[in-house]
């Protein structure tokens, strides 16, 4: 039997796209700013942070203040382990995840930090079908910037013609377009 040579590369955002973690990301964020004494309400999360890097939007939350920055996401990271049952993997990607497997890399690129990243796909199943993530501390310039979908590309040796880019968020699409590979918007699951 052949064993045909993959070709193509499949890259995944996370959040939002391949796992709905809208929840697992608020509650964390909402029980590490209760404990600092603010309220963080779902509607500003959804409308205003999430899909972002943190840098991006909890300096502005926090009136600037790097030490309850870094207090809050130190909190958020440890909460975030143990909301997991709060989220939801999308089926459909993860149904093409394990049948596509012979003729695509398939990788996950995301803003969030490696450790939380390998921790939720070991949660949902999907860590061993994964060849590499890609994860904020691979890249120095962040979604909408398309740094990271290059390098995956890099990488794996796959052009835009061969890559599809899977992505939920106004920065991850702007990203994944930049490339000029083929873009699925997930909007539902």
């Amino acid at each position: 039997m052949s064993h045909k040579m993959k070709d193509r590369l499949a890259i995944f955002d996370l959040d939002g796209t391949l796992i709905d973690t809208l929840m697992i990301n608020y509650e964390s964020y909402r029980i590490a700013m209760e404990e600092v004494g603010l309220e963080f309400t779902l509607e500003f999360y959804r409308d205003h942070c999430f899909g972002k890097n943190y840098r991006d939007f909890l300096p502005e939350v926090l009136g600037g203040d790097q030490a309850l920055v870094k207090k809050v996401h130190d909190r958020k990271l440890e909460m975030y382990l143990k909301c997991f049952d709060m989220g939801q993997v999308n089926q459909t990607l993860k149904d093409f995840i394990f049948s596509c497997h012979d003729t695509y890399h398939m990788v996950v690129a995301t803003t969030a930090t490696r450790v939380n990243v390998e921790a939720i796909l070991k949660h949902f199943g999907l860590y061993d079908h994964i060849e590499r993530i890609y994860a904020q501390e691979d890249v120095s310039h962040f979604k909408p910037d398309p740094e990271i979908f290059y390098l995956a590309m890099r990488d794996f040796g796959v052009d835009e013609d061969h890559t599809v880019i899977f992505e939920d968020s106004k920065v991850g699409l702007e990203a994944a377009h930049a490339t000029k590979a083929s873009v699925f918007r997930i909007e539902s699951f």
